[in-house]
C-alpha cells in the first residue's frame, strides 16, 4: 500500500501586556486574541480555524520571605465558548538555600483539530477524530522545595496531584486508532532531582518520578488503574559540558512498571 499527504497548521496572535509595580506588588495585566488553522489531505480536512481571545491580570505579592501570587484568566473560544481558569502559588524563603512553594491552578484544555477532525482509512489502518469531544477541564496542585545543600548542588523534591474531567484519549491498537473522553483522569505522584556542579564546565542531574493513573471510562467499573501509563516510575540522567560558546551534553531516560499485558 501506497501512502502519502501533507499536513499544514498554523498559529498567529496578538499580545498586549502592560505591568506596574510598587514595593510589594508586581501586578501584570494583558490580553490576546489567536487563531489556530489546518489542513490535513491525509484526514480529508481543509482550511478549519478557530480562533481565542483571552484577558488575562496576575499580582505577585511579596512580604518579606514569603510571596504569594493569584491570578486569573478569561478564554472566549470560537468553539467552545467562555471558560475562566484561576490559579495561585505561595513561596516562602527562610534562607537563601531554601525555598518552599504550593502551587494550585485550574485547567481548561481544548481538543485539537486532528482530535477534532481527523478521518484516515487504508488498507492497514483506519483512525477516526471525533467532531463531538469535549475540552478537558479539572486542576492541579502541587507542593515542594528546592535545597541548595552547598554551592554546587541543588535537590529538587516536589508531590503532584491533577484531576481531569473529559481527559483526551486516543485509543490505539495496530490496525485502528479512535480519540474520545474520558469521564474521569487523576495523577498522584512525587518528582526528585538533584543536580550538581562538578566545576566550572561540567554538571550532571539525577532524577527519578512516580506516577499513579486512575481513570473512569464510564463504563461503571468507578476509578480503575490506567492500563495505559507507560511508565509509573521513571529515571533520567545527563552530563552537560559547557565552555564560552559551547554547549554539548548527554541525556538517558528509561521507565519501568508498566502493564505489559496492555503493551504485548
Amino acid at each position: 500500500t501506497f501512502w502519502s499527504g501533507s499536513f499544514h497548521t498554523r498559529t498567529q496572535g496578538v499580545q498586549a501586556e502592560t505591568a506596574w509595580m510598587n514595593e510589594h506588588h508586581y501586578v501584570t495585566a494583558g490580553l490576546e486574541w489567536t487563531e489556530d488553522a489546518g489542513t490535513n489531505e491525509n484526514a480529508n480536512y481543509y482550511d478549519r480555524k478557530r480562533t481565542n481571545r483571552a484577558v488575562y491580570l496576575e499580582d505577585d505579592m511579596v512580604f518579606g520571605k514569603l510571596s504569594f501570587t493569584p491570578g486569573i484568566r478569561f478564554d472566549e473560544n470560537s468553539t467552545f465558548g467562555f471558560h475562566q481558569t484561576p490559579k495561585a502559588s505561595l513561596q516562602y524563603r527562610p534562607n537563601d538555600n531554601l525555598n518552599i512553594y504550593a502551587d494550585w491552578s485550574r485547567v481548561y484544555t481544548a481538543p485539537r483539530l486532528n482530535d477534532l477532525y481527523y478521518y484516515l482509512k487504508t488498507d492497514k489502518k483506519t483512525s477516526l477524530g471525533n467532531e463531538n469531544l469535549l475540552p478537558e477541564t479539572g486542576y492541579v496542585q502541587t507542593v515542594g522545595f528546592d535545597y541548595a545543600y552547598d554551592r554546587k548542588s541543588l535537590f529538587r523534591f516536589s508531590l503532584f496531584h491533577s484531576h481531569l474531567d473529559n481527559a483526551i484519549r486516543w485509543d490505539r491498537t495496530d490496525t485502528f486508532a479512535m480519540v474520545r473522553n474520558l469521564n474521569e483522569e487523576d495523577k498522584r505522584g512525587l518528582e526528585i532531582t538533584l543536580q550538581k556542579k562538578i566545576n566550572e564546565d561540567w554538571e550532571y542531574e539525577l532524577g527519578y518520578s512516580f506516577i499513579k493513573t486512575k481513570i473512569d471510562n464510564n463504563d461503571g467499573k468507578g476509578m480503575v488503574i490506567d492500563p495505559a501509563n507507560s511508565s509509573p516510575n521513571g529515571y533520567h540522567g545527563s552530563l552537560s559540558y559547557h565552555r564560552d560558546k559551547w554547549r554539548a551534553g548527554v541525556t538517558l531516560t528509561a521507565g519501568s512498571g508498566r502493564d505489559d499485558t496492555y503493551y504485548a
